[in-house]
């Protein structure tokens, strides 16, 4: 199983590949993996393929811990940035949402529902959970309603709600469709880096 380490060297309106990097434990495909130009694209393909699985889903699952130590997991409609950020909007009286304002870090699960076992696809996820403020909820919210074509008979509950914020630290992509149990790992040391479609392509 490949690692691949993403470092953020410049900010995130920097669109750049130039900060990821991949490493692994030993040879892959009986080459070591160092920081070259051709094993950054590399690393820059697997996070395009984790970006438009995100893409092609609907829903995550949110598992969040109280003060009391008790886990919950919430099913949530959610939108997909190119740094792998994952949004949703949600009431500030939910169990999640006070979860999160005690304790943010939190793991999500994205998965196709399938019955066989070649198709299982999916990601696990670990990261911190914000609240997204000012001049960057409408954006935010315009996307989730687009998205999920959210009319005007919920936009009171919308304007209401509160946007938050996922920012992935550690995700694993499965996917049965290459072979069975084939997966591989991103941990990202800071926040994720933007990256350019163009050069993973």
């Amino acid at each position: 199983m490949m690692t691949v380490v993403a470092r953020k060297d410049s900010p995130l309106n920097t669109r750049s590949n130039n900060s990821i990097e991949a490493k692994c434990d030993g040879p892959l495909n009986g080459r070591a993996v160092n920081s070259k130009a051709e094993e950054q694209r590399g690393a820059g393909k697997k996070i395009l393929r984790i970006y438009k699985f995100l893409q092609s889903e609907s829903t995550l699952v949110l598992s969040t811990k109280g003060a009391d130590g008790t886990v919950h997991s919430t099913p949530l409609f959610y939108v997909v940035e190119e740094n792998l950020d994952l949004l949703w909007l949600s009431s500030a009286g939910s169990r999640h949402s006070r979860h999160i304002n005690g304790e943010p870090q939190a793991s999500i699960a994205v998965f196709r529902s399938t019955f066989e076992w070649r198709k299982i696809i999916g990601v696990q996820m670990h990261g911190q959970c914000s609240i997204v403020h000012g001049s960057e909820r409408s954006p935010v919210i315009h996307a989730y309603c687009s998205r999920f074509q959210l009319d005007t008979v919920l936009s009171f509950s919308v304007s209401r709600s509160l946007v938050y914020r996922f920012r992935p630290q550690w995700v694993r992509y499965i996917d049965n469709q290459k072979r069975f149990g084939h997966k591989f790992e991103v941990v990202f040391e800071e926040n994720p880096p933007p990256w350019d479609s163009r050069s993973a392509s």
